[in-house]
């Protein structure tokens, strides 16, 4: 019986605690959580992550700009702050995350 027990313990361990690499930021995190399910395809024609062709135009504006339309919405395709339950501050990690990518500071 304790055989089976190690090899258990062990796979627990690496599925609980992950198997190490970089840990995530926040604006990563709220991003896969929240607006990853557009921004990854482009849904509803939704600027897609690291494409800056999608976002000719949009990056005209400043990042205060953009972020008050995160909060405010996109009708009649983006959610009010994308649907995310967040704060403020967590959400603008997100919108900083995906500007950066863009920009080519997380590739």
């Amino acid at each position: 019986m304790t055989l089976m027990i190690r090899p258990i313990a062990l796979l627990a361990t690496v599925v609980l605690v992950g198997c190490g690499g970089e840990p995530k930021s926040v604006g990563q995190s709220t991003y896969e959580r929240y607006c990853y399910v557009c921004h990854a395809a482009g849904t509803a024609s939704a600027p897609r992550f690291a494409r800056p062709e999608d976002w000719a135009g949009r990056l005209e504006r400043t990042d205060e700009e953009i972020f008050k339309r995160v909060v405010d919405g996109i009708p009649p395709a983006m959610p009010p702050r994308g649907l995310c339950t967040c704060d403020d501050e967590t959400l603008r990690a997100a919108t900083d995350y995906l500007l950066d990518s863009v920009r080519g500071e997380n590739r």
